[in-house]
């Protein structure tokens, strides 16, 4: 469907904006990043500060227990399986 747009003497028939998709907006923004991080790595000094950034978030995230060791972790979380699973699963 095209919309008539009117400029001075003359009408042009337009064809709508389609509205980009979840998908779409993602696929972009994985580029973008891509991209600005390809220009940080090209220069040293942004390269160091970026590291430095990216280590110090893990650090927080690792503070507040987001992050945690395989130690700290329970059975569950790491995805063994306790005697109830492995005997459900020779049961089956």
């Amino acid at each position: 469907m095209r919309i008539p747009f009117v400029t001075g003497n003359y009408t042009i028939m337009v064809k709508p904006k389609k509205k980009a998709t979840a998908q779409e907006k993602l696929a972009k923004d994985r580029l973008r990043k891509k991209e600005k991080y390809a220009e940080i790595k090209k220069d040293p000094e942004k390269y160091r500060l970026e590291k430095e950034k990216e280590r110090k978030k893990y650090l927080l995230r690792k503070e507040k227990k987001k992050i945690l060791s395989i130690a700290e972790m329970t059975d569950r979380q790491k995805g063994s399986k306790g005697e109830d699973g492995e005997k459900t699963q020779e049961n089956i």
